[in-house]
């Protein structure tokens, strides 16, 4: 005989109301981090030639994966407002 609980109509709404505004509950998601690829990348997001960028690179937070270099936007835009 499988298990078998038993209750009142009050203890049934409440599980219910309780499911249904957990359910509702907004998820605290953190957006995914933007990347910029190579000096390129970094040259179109800042509206900056490819000299400019490379010239400023070496000042700048990256990220090397084999020859390619990577830059997080954040790390890069909280670099550039402390200088």
């Amino acid at each position: 005989m499988e298990n078998m609980v038993l209750m009142d109509k009050t203890d049934l709404e409440k599980m219910v109301t309780d499911a249904v505004n957990h359910a509702q509950q907004p998820t605290s998601q953190q957006p995914a981090e933007t990347y910029l690829h190579g000096l390129q990348g970094l040259a179109d997001h800042f509206g900056i030639s490819i000299t400019s960028a490379w010239r400023h690179s070496r000042n700048l937070p990256k990220y090397r994966i084999g020859r390619k270099l990577m830059f997080k936007v954040s790390e890069v835009e909280k670099q550039l407002k402390q200088s």
